[in-house]
């Protein structure tokens, strides 16, 4: 049939495919021999599917040769013939789908019974969604099949207007806000976009807002952005008031090469296919310019990246992009191992703690674990040498997480911070959070507006009323909350919170013609932003009135990632996630180049933005974060493996209680930590969370203006999500499944690759493990090792005894050997000399030790081929004159070591 059976990538990686007689594909098998199953009927369609842990989907279809048959349940239709009806899973649970002859969704209904009612137009088209609670979503089209209204849940329209072409010239939000657009006659690409200053009919000019907000593009003949002049009504003719320009251009490949304003100018550049290989992100009012370089392996993943300060890091992965080792400055930080399904189960820090982690038949996260000690960390230097074997770990915190029927996490067991328990509405709102800080309670309108329940402000409300289930509700108008418990919340013409009044005080807020918070104010500070062409925030100054002090932050971008700020930290995160993995931090402002001034003809070769990289400094300090299944930073830990910082959060993400341990800091003001939920970064002069493209409440659970990409984030402009549980927006933008599992490594990126190629040593790091006890006294220095698959039958031996009892079989399997070439070589030297070529602790080199000189070898065999860590030992030349071979073999793998008792004598 001319199917593919076998792909083998650039890494050399193989993955083998078989089909049935149809052509359809029954199995796949990845680069390191795991396989997913697929089981078809008679029609082609797929009835099971199997992963590599045995874990099965099966999917039922109605029958087509049934003459007689029942509706699910009373009152509901039948589903066509031959539709999808169920979906069964591992554990039991069942979805089911009533569908009508066109294979249009009738009725949904989850696992706990919930349904969700669809219905469609003659034509076709969706008419009405109802959820589970009864509220409606209508859809109206005109006859050329165009949406012209959407009725939300609150009965509030959002209409849309086209012209004879079919373009969108108006739209009418569900506050009344209209915005019209123009068209360029002569190639019909956008050019104008007018919002105008009124709100529900009425001229807010010189008011709120002084004019309407307008936006000019020059779009190229691809409809690409090249240039948006935007601005407040007309200073005259030509000019806007406010007026700011961006430009922008594009290589042939329609990747972006340019972006500017008045703030900066970001430049990229790319290698022959298409990777991004530099950034120069320049600011143009501190005139420095911050220089990003990026390398890749075979099949084009991102795993080396320079930061502009210098800083190196580097990604060891496996196949096409698992991670199993994160190097930072060239030292090992943190390594990680991972399960058939290449979802980390296990992770091992530079400071001795571990993180292991368990999922259900579902996939989701059951359990979190951080212990002290594990195969890369000793008790101590001495205890290591004495039984050449790993301490037993200690259990610092435990996190289990429960879920429903629904699959929301309904508990958190957290052994720190005691049990958190949490209920929902059926629509997965957040009701309830019962936790140290007591009971939450959350009451939602129909269109998921977060209200007080106890609000009786007329201006505010619709109406009021009680479904059938008893949830109360509270209809706002437009969205638009005005009220929160003490808070109450004023807006301009365009959505944008403008005043939020407290027992605190007021808070006012300025926004730039683009929708960007630009100064805010209260009785504490002022603070102005600045950004650039990208919406990222360059800059932020602080004023505290009280004091008179003044705060500069000039922030570093990886992407949409927050990567430094310059008083100064760095935050690594997990690989293509927006969960924090690392804060280093350094006392001094962080040094990036000097923008190149060209009062002659630019010359690249002397261009020291290409020509020179700016020398790394060392760190400080070295923090860990501790997240939980959402991404949220619980603990940091430091080199030493202190807890050095906990946090505790109510229900969506106010940080209610902070600790930090600072005794073992001279300025214990640098320990802190301002990232909260996926992407948001904590502004202390507001109470906000900065979150990439918005801002964010906490206190109130929603963003304080409206998405920038309107109604493609959902039907409620300024909802988070349904809860803050299950769910994390990153970009400030759209919602995505957050939980370990249930979307991807910390939700935010979803990651369908496959390893390649199949070895022992794919998602292993042994040397990782074997240079992490090192670095403390007696074995001050960290030796070199590099990943090997040991062969099946390789002979080694380690020194013995390697326990405390005489007989070696009675002893535990070591972790440390050599070969035989080691103990060839070293033949008639003696034992001191092999001791001290492997650079060993003992009473004849380390005064006080209470360890002799080991003057037996034991033998082992290798039952099956291993991924070990190999190397050669120098660092400690205080404790021999060093140079031979070490084998580091980790605990999982010792039971494929076989002790034969032999026992040899080194005098």
């Amino acid at each position: 049939m001319g199917l593919p059976i076998q792909i083998t990538d650039a890494k050399g990686g193989s993955k083998q495919l078989k089909y049935d007689d149809q052509g359809n594909l029954i199995s796949y098998t990845d680069c390191s021999g795991k396989e997913t199953k697929w089981e078809y009927d008679l029609r082609g369609r797929v009835t099971s599917v199997e992963n590599a842990l045995k874990n099965k989907v099966e999917y039922f279809y109605s029958d087509f040769t049934a003459e007689k048959r029942e509706p699910l349940e009373q009152g509901l239709p039948l589903n066509s013939f031959g539709q999808l009806e169920k979906i069964k899973y591992s554990d039991v649970l069942e979805e089911h789908f009533i569908h009508d002859a066109e294979g249009r969704l009738l009725v949904y209904i989850d696992p706990t019974g919930k349904k969700t009612r669809y219905d469609y137009d003659p034509a076709g088209l969706i008419s009405y969604r109802i959820d589970p609670l009864g509220y409606k979503i209508k859809y109206e089209w005109d006859k050329l099949s165009r949406l012209k209204r959407l009725i939300n849940e609150n009965g509030a329209a959002f209409e849309f207007f086209y012209d004879v072409a079919g373009r969108l010239i108006k739209e009418i939000d569900f506050d009344g806000k209209e915005t019209l657009y123009q068209y360029d006659e002569t190639n019909g690409q956008l050019q104008t976009s007018i919002e105008v200053a009124m709100l529900q009919g009425q001229n807010l000019s010189g008011k709120l807002a002084p004019k309407d907000r307008i936006q000019h593009f020059v779009i190229d003949s691809m409809g690409r952005l090249e240039q948006r002049t935007s601005g407040f009504g007309y200073k005259s003719q030509n000019e806007l008031e406010e007026q700011q320009l961006e430009e922008f251009a594009y290589n042939s490949h329609g990747q972006i090469l340019l972006a500017k304003n008045a703030e900066s100018k970001v430049e990229w550049f790319y290698d022959v296919v298409g990777n991004l290989v530099r950034e120069h992100i320049q600011d143009n009012k501190t005139h420095k310019t911050a220089v990003w370089k990026h390398g890749y392996d075979e099949i084009n993943d991102r795993i080396k990246t320079i930061r502009p300060d210098g800083q190196d890091i580097d990604w060891l992965t496996y196949g096409t992009g698992h991670v199993h080792s994160l190097i930072l400055n060239g030292q090992d930080i943190v390594s990680f191992e991972r399960d058939d399904l290449h979802r980390e189960i296990a992770r091992h820090y530079a400071n001795g703690l571990s993180q292991f982690e368990h999922f259900d038949e579902q996939g989701r996260l059951s359990q979190q674990q951080i212990v002290q000690g594990h195969e890369n960390g000793y008790a101590n230097a001495q205890l290591q040498q004495e039984q050449n074997a790993v301490q037993d770990t200690t259990s610092l915190l435990s996190r289990v997480y429960r879920y429903d029927k629904s699959g929301q996490l309904a508990q958190i067991q957290d052994s720190r911070r005691g049990d958190i328990h949490y209920k929902y509405d059926p629509l997965g709102r957040l009701l309830e959070a019962t936790s140290k800080f007591g009971k939450e309670k959350f009451s939602f309108d129909p269109a998921s507006n977060l209200i007080d329940r106890h609000l009786e402000q007329q201006n505010q409300i619709h109406e009021h009323r009680t479904d059938e289930n008893q949830y109360g509700y509270l209809k706002l108008v437009n969205n638009v909350v005005r009220q929160y418990l003490d808070q109450q919340y004023q807006y301009d013409a365009y959505g944008q919170l403008t005043t939020q009044k407290s027992n605190q005080g007021d808070l006012n807020l300025s926004w730039d013609v683009l929708g960007r918070l630009v100064r805010s104010r209260n009785t504490e500070y002022t603070a102005e932003y600045r950004y650039d062409a990208m919406g990222r925030r360059l800059a932020k100054r602080s004023k505290h009135h009280h004091t008179g002090q003044e705060l500069d932050f000039v922030y570093g971008w990886d992407g949409d990632t927050l990567a430094y700020e310059s008083n100064t930290k760095h935050y690594i995160y997990e690989k293509d996630s927006f969960t924090p993995l690392i804060q280093a931090v350094y006392q001094t402002p962080i040094q990036v180049h000097t923008t190149p001034v060209w009062d002659d003809k630019y010359s690249f070769t002397r261009d020291l933005l290409w020509k020179k990289t700016q020398s790394s400094q060392g760190f400080d300090d070295v923090w860990f974060y501790h997240c939980d299944h959402l991404g949220t930073p619980q603990e940091m830990s430091d080199l030493s493996g202190q807890i050095i910082w906990k946090a505790q959060y109510k229900a969506w993400g106010e940080c209610k209680a902070e600790k930090v341990k600072s005794n073992f800091f001279e300025n214990s003001e640098i320990i802190s930590n301002n990232i909260r939920f996926q992407g948001q970064y904590f502004d202390e002069e507001t109470g906000f969370h900065y979150n990439r493209h918005r801002y964010y409440s906490p206190y109130v659970g929603r963003f304080i203006s409206k998405d920038p990409i309107g109604l493609l984030g959902g039907h409620n402009v300024y909802a988070y999500a349904p809860n803050p549980i299950d769910w994390v927006d990153p970009r400030g933008l759209a919602r995505v499944k957050g939980s370990k599992g249930s979307s991807g490594k910390g939700g935010a990126v979803s990651s369908k690759k496959k390893p390649c190629p199949g070895n022992p040593c794919e998602g292993r790091n042994p040397s990782a493990s074997a240079r992490s006890w090192q670095g403390k006294d007696p074995y001050l220095g960290k030796d070199s090792y590099k990943n090997v698959v040991l062969k099946k039958g390789t002979i080694l031996y380690t020194l013995h005894p390697h326990g405390r009892d005489e007989n070696p079989l009675k002893n535990p399997t070591p972790n440390y050997f050599g070969k035989t070439q080691q103990v060839l070589k070293m033949q008639g030297k003696g034992a001191r000399a092999y001791n001290d070529a492997l650079q060993l602790s003992h009473d004849e080199n380390t005064p006080g030790s209470r360890y002799k000189v080991r003057k037996q070898l034991h033998q082992f065999v290798v039952a099956q081929d291993i991924c070990i860590a190999q190397g050669f030992a120098k660092e400690n030349p205080h404790l021999g004159t060093g140079g031979g071979q070490q084998i580091f073999v980790m605990n999982k793998d010792k039971n494929y070591l076989e002790a034969t008792g032999k026992l040899f004598n080194l005098e």
